[in-house]
């Protein structure tokens, strides 16, 4: 048995898995949304594979994520710190609790209301 789990082996060599599909143009977005499960304690690292693969400069990107008891826990930094200088990351991120997911829909939907604004 490993020392630790094989996802937080992962997270702590940096690996960033391969991803089964790509866009192709994203130039063609100004607004790119990030979703993700906390995943001990950051996101998973298929987001920094997305972050790797894709310019995302000068974009503007919102985050929502599902969570256990962790809540949002450091990926908003880790995702901050991931992405070019020029990227406009919303302070307005959309979490929610895993129990609670059948029933964020209003909350969701306000979300989004909140940026169409």
């Amino acid at each position: 048995m490993a020392a630790f789990p094989v996802p937080t082996k992962k997270k702590a060599n940096g690996m960033h898995p391969a991803l089964s599909e790509i866009i192709n143009d994203i130039s063609e977005y100004d607004t790119v949304f990030l979703g993700y499960p906390n995943w001990w304690y950051s996101c998973p690292m298929a987001i920094f594979s997305f972050i790797d693969a894709n310019d995302l400069s000068d974009k503007n990107i919102y985050l929502f994520c599902s969570h256990g008891t962790g809540g949002l826990a450091g990926s908003v930094q880790d995702i901050t710190a991931a992405l070019p200088e020029s990227t406009v990351i919303s302070d307005n991120v959309f979490h929610v609790f895993q129990d609670d997911t059948a029933n964020a829909k209003e909350d969701l939907q306000e979300w989004l209301n909140n940026i169409i604004q």
